[in-house]
C-alpha cells in the first residue's frame, strides 16, 4: 500500500485561517452503475460525522470538497499529485466555499429503511439494508446485501458517502454498529448484482484549513 503525504499550499496574504478540519480515516470504493465503474476516495472523522471530504476529476482537474453538514458549508480545493516509489504527495490549494442549501426533498422524502443482519462469524456480518417507499415499510424500493467487516469504529458512512447517491448526505442514514463495508450486493431484481466492492482504505492524520477573507 502506497504511503499518502498531505501537503497544504500556502495561501495569499489576503486572507487568515479560520476553521480546520481533522480526519482519520481514508476509503477508496468502486461502484457499478448502469454497467459503468465509478471510483470514491473519502475521507471521514470517526468521531464527527458531520464533515467528510472527497475526491473527483472535473476537466481532467482533480478537486476536494470538504462538506460540513453542521456548518452547512461546502468547501473546494484543487489537489495535485505527486508520485514517487511508495509514496503520493497530494498538494491542496483552496478555491473557494459556498453555504450549503438545506435540501427541501429530505424534509418532504424522508428515508425510511432498517438493517436486517443474516449471518455473522469472528470476521465479517452480512447485513441487508432494505429501503422502503413509506414508513409503514410494506413496499421495498431498494435492498442491498452488506458485507461487513469487524472493526474498531463506525465507518458505514464512508460506504454511503461514496456509493449511495441521493442518500449521501443523509446523517439519519446510519449503521449502528462497528464495521467497515467491504463489499455490497443489489438485491432488489431477481439476479444479483454487485453495487460496490472497497479497493483499500486506512487510517490517517490529516488536518485541512479552511480560509476567510478579512
Amino acid at each position: 500500500m502506497k504511503n499518502i503525504v498531505l501537503l497544504l499550499i500556502i495561501f495569499c496574504s489576503s486572507i487568515v485561517f479560520s476553521q480546520k478540519y481533522t480526519f482519520n480515516f481514508a476509503t477508496h470504493y468502486e461502484l457499478y452503475f448502469a454497467k459503468k465503474k465509478y471510483e470514491t476516495v473519502s475521507y471521514s472523522n470517526t468521531d464527527n460525522p458531520n464533515i467528510f471530504l472527497y475526491f473527483y476529476n472535473t476537466d481532467g482537474k482533480r478537486t476536494a470538497k470538504l462538506v460540513d453538514t453542521e456548518q452547512m458549508q461546502n468547501h473546494f480545493f484543487s489537489v495535485s499529485r505527486q508520485v514517487t516509489t511508495n509514496v503520493e504527495v497530494l498538494h491542496f490549494k483552496y478555491i473557494n466555499s459556498e453555504k450549503k442549501e438545506e435540501n427541501k426533498l429530505f424534509r418532504q422524502y424522508p428515508t425510511y429503511y432498517d438493517f436486517k443482519t443474516t449471518k455473522r462469524d469472528s470476521l465479517y456480518k452480512t447485513v441487508v439494508l432494505q429501503f422502503y417507499t413509506n414508513e409503514k415499510k410494506k413496499k421495498v424500493n431498494l435492498r442491498l446485501e452488506l458485507k461487513i467487516k469487524e472493526a474498531d469504529a463506525n465507518y458505514f458512512p464512508n460506504y454511503r458517502i461514496a456509493t449511495l447517491h441521493g442518500a449521501s448526505e443523509r446523517k439519519e442514514l446510519n449503521y449502528t454498529e462497528n464495521g467497515l463495508v467491504v463489499e455490497a450486493f443489489d438485491l432488489t431484481k431477481k439476479k444479483k448484482k454487485e453495487q460496490a466492492k472497497l479497493i483499500y482504505s486506512e487510517k490517517i492524520q490529516f488536518e485541512l484549513v479552511v480560509p476567510t477573507k478579512k
